[in-house]
């Protein structure tokens, strides 16, 4: 049976990375204390010892526009191409390709649907630095699969608070005798969110941390 294990509220600075990696001169003063609080953070996730990780976080315009901007989106991709050309040029964010985990983003897609959340999907998503950056600072080995799903924190009219994915996450990662028109995938899952979430750090913090 699938279980929650941790539950992760995590910066995505873009900056840390070119921080944390710099020497000499170009090293900022304050790279080293950066790194030790990052590292005494990442044990929580370790401890942990997830099989997936659930990455809520925004797209930051690179292709959800205001022609076509979902609430709520789910990755449903067997692969993920992650970080943009900005990205690369502003922050020295490294290219990087990441696994999905197909059935849980399809378990999570069905069973929102039928509890009446909905949801829209990408069989094609290309991610950003909104779940790269917290996989470099609490991950950086990159090797779990990947959930991504990205709110809408850009585009008003934004959704509400109580309206937040995060909370309908929780739920569906929880057994349900009475319904499970879904089966859900065996494993231990991790989920990160951060500054992209509706309301934060208010409601993130009233409705998910225990």
């Amino acid at each position: 049976m699938a279980e929650l294990v941790a539950v992760i509220a995590s910066t995505h600075h873009p900056f840390y990375y070119r921080a944390s990696t710099s020497t000499g001169e170009d090293r900022p003063p304050f790279a080293d204390e950066w790194v030790r609080k990052v590292e005494a953070f990442r044990e929580t996730l370790t401890r942990a010892r997830p099989d997936v990780l659930v990455m809520v976080g925004s797209d930051h315009f690179h292709q959800l526009w205001l022609d076509n901007m979902p609430q709520f989106l789910v990755g449903k991709a067997p692969v993920y191409d992650a970080n943009w050309y900005n990205e690369e040029r502003e922050f020295g964010l490294p290219r990087m390709v990441l696994k999905g985990q197909e059935d849980l983003s399809a378990y999570i897609l069905r069973e929102g649907l039928d509890a009446g959340f909905d949801l829209a999907f990408s069989n094609e998503l290309r991610i950003d630095h909104s779940i790269t950056c917290p996989i470099i600072t609490l991950r950086p080995e990159a090797d779990l699969p990947i959930v991504p799903v990205y709110t809408n924190i850009f585009a008003p009219p934004l959704p509400q608070p109580k309206r937040c994915f995060g909370a309908a996450v929780r739920q569906l990662g929880l057994p349900r005798p009475a319904r499970r028109r879904a089966r859900m995938p065996d494993v231990h899952s991790a989920r990160f969110g951060g500054e992209d979430l509706p309301g934060f750090p208010q409601a993130w913090v009233a409705r998910e941390m225990p």
